[in-house]
């Protein structure tokens, strides 16, 4: 199984990626009176897409595990 995950990164077309963050995601960040951005963990991130895309909104300590 860890093989075939490692494929699909090595390939650069895991199924599961779309390279857009989700607007689930987004609309919490980018609403009127939105909280300061704060530390974030991304468990399980894969490509990252979403965790740069928090940094982009200001937040800080994010993580790959």
């Amino acid at each position: 199984m860890r093989r075939a995950l490692e494929d699909f990164y090595r390939d650069g077309e895991p199924p599961w990626e779309s390279g857009i963050t989700p607007p689930e995601l987004v609309a919490p960040v980018k609403r009127p009176g939105a909280p300061m951005p704060g530390q974030v963990l991304e468990i399980g991130c894969g490509t990252g897409i979403n965790a740069v895309s928090l940094a982009r909104h200001g937040c800080q300590g994010l993580e790959r595990v």
